[in-house]
């Protein structure tokens, strides 16, 4: 449907552009703009990039592929080259749709999770539609155009707090800490009064410094985390009330909601307290198949009881059957949003500091991720792999640097910088930053009226963290935004 929708999206603006040729005063040529939308450029000149990239790639087959899936670079470039620039009333008319989609895109993930889906459920398994980074950066982006169109209504500036408070219940529901990053990012532009003047400078840059503090504060929150002190078997208790010898693992990190797993393991009677209260054998599986007495540790972990009979007395029979089906955690159960995400990278962190490397973490992945991307490029720093043959070096690089990761796991660079340069060398890295100092230079120029430049904002920051233009979704996304922010002109 992306597919058809672009095709048909760049053929109704040709179309546009040939019954206005001759006629409009706008266009100096029936094919191009009097002013050159150089964002439109950018795009055709990447595009053009991965097809030359084509010439020292092997995998031809991928390399196809990709083409494919970057198709909207050069379609929607060529069609902002082509057709003359839009009134500021098209473009707000067009960007009304879009807040108005994305908010029926929203209540329609609320509305299947509760009528369709099995549970109700969070996390990004709720996002059926695309990803949810995907969609998160959508978000973000819809309070800035909502908040755009707030200071054009002085009667009734107040309704996109309602968006705002959509998009946070969204982005919380959904624990997309991207998406609370790319909003981060945008709050110069949704958080502060419109207009260039020096007020708003000033602010501009107290409410950047106050999202740089935050990010920091989150960062040293981590590393503390990461840093904390392991399990000091002497400072426990030796036996169980029941008179039964606890186990410790001393010098383990692992924790669950801050308190240390493996500590104060009474084996025997913690399963024999667990049979009396269940029918799943404390030795077998749970409902998903991992070991229930894993599972079970980790729960009263998180409640911080002792794991042994006194500990299994005080879970409910709501906590019984949450362990059952596989619920490792109080705070999974009861939890919600980032306090669910960030209680499992704790976990993860301890794994990995535990020696168990950083399998089942998303986040912790993608450091090996990076180290595979790296490899990559000090192989081949300035002429890349070319455009088919980024997965199988990708896939080499992951056995040089000897990976714990399973194969199901070996993802790419996740970080867009490195995926052109893994690609493209030195030059494919200096096109994307040269096209996005193209599109922060043209958003600077249009002031407050226009929306380029927190678009470009966001874009930059999302490359950091994904590989935004190797999915058809967000090559759409950026290819859109970009084509359609830029390609308008003043009433």
């Amino acid at each position: 449907m992306m597919s058809i929708a672009t095709g048909l999206l760049g053929a109704v603006w040709l179309a546009d552009c040939a019954m206005r040729r001759g006629r409009d005063s706008r266009a100096s040529s029936p094919t191009l703009n009097r002013s050159l939308n150089w964002v439109s450029v950018g795009l055709i000149a990447l595009y053009v990039l991965h097809t030359i990239g084509m010439a020292w790639s092997e995998d031809w087959t991928y390399g196809l592929h990709d083409l494919r899936a970057k198709l909207p670079m050069l379609a929607l470039g060529l069609a902002g080259l082509a057709v003359p620039p839009m009134v500021r009333k098209d473009r707000d008319r067009a960007l009304k749709v879009f807040l108005f989609a994305v908010m029926a895109a929203l209540l329609g993930l609320f509305l299947n999770a509760a009528f369709f889906a099995e549970s109700f459920g969070q996390g990004r398994a709720v996002s059926v539609y695309i990803s949810h980074v995907r969609f998160g950066m959508m978000l973000a982006f819809s309070v800035v155009v909502a908040r755009y169109f707030s200071h054009a209504q002085t009667k009734t500036r107040c309704w996109w707090w309602a968006v705002l408070a959509a998009v946070l219940g969204g982005l919380w529901w959904m624990q997309a800490v991207t998406g609370f990053v790319m909003l981060a990012v945008l709050a110069p532009w949704w958080a502060l009064p419109s207009g260039w003047s020096q007020r708003r400078r000033f602010r501009t840059a107290w409410t950047t410094g106050a999202v740089v503090i935050l990010a920091a504060v989150i960062l040293l929150k981590v590393g503390m985390s990461a840093a904390g002190e392991p399990l000091h078997a002497e400072d426990l208790p030796t036996h169980s009330a029941a008179g039964e010898l606890y186990e410790h693992v001393d010098g383990s990190f692992i924790q669950e909601n801050g308190h240390f797993v493996w500590a104060s393991v009474a084996w025997g009677e913690l399963a024999y307290a667990w049979n009396q209260r269940s029918t799943r054998s404390f030795n077998g599986k749970n409902l998903r198949g991992q070991s229930l007495s894993g599972t079970l540790i980790r729960f009263l972990a998180s409640k911080g009881q002792p794991k042994d009979a006194e500990g299994v007395a005080s879970l409910s029979s709501v906590e019984i059957a949450a362990i059952e089906r596989g619920v490792p955690s109080t705070v999974e159960l009861h939890g919600s949003g980032l306090v669910v995400r960030w209680n499992r990278l704790q976990f993860a962190l301890g794994r990995w500091r535990d020696g168990q490397g950083v399998q089942g973490s998303s986040a912790l992945q993608r450091i090996e991720h990076l180290r595979a991307a790296w490899a990559v490029v000090s192989a081949h720093p300035l002429g890349g792999v070319g455009t088919g043959d980024v997965p199988s070096a990708t896939a080499a690089a992951y056995e040089q640097i000897n990976s714990a990761l399973e194969p199901a796991f070996r993802h790419r660079a996740h970080n867009q910088y490195l995926a052109l340069w893994e690609a493209f060398g030195l030059f494919g890295l200096f096109a994307l930053l040269g096209w996005l100092a193209l599109g922060m230079y043209q958003g600077l120029r249009e002031g407050s009226a226009g929306l380029l430049l927190p678009f470009i904002a966001m874009v930059a920051m999302a490359f950091l963290t994904e590989d935004t233009l190797e999915t058809q979704s967000g090559v759409t996304l950026v290819a859109w935004g970009a084509v359609l922010l830029s390609g308008w002109r003043a009433d």
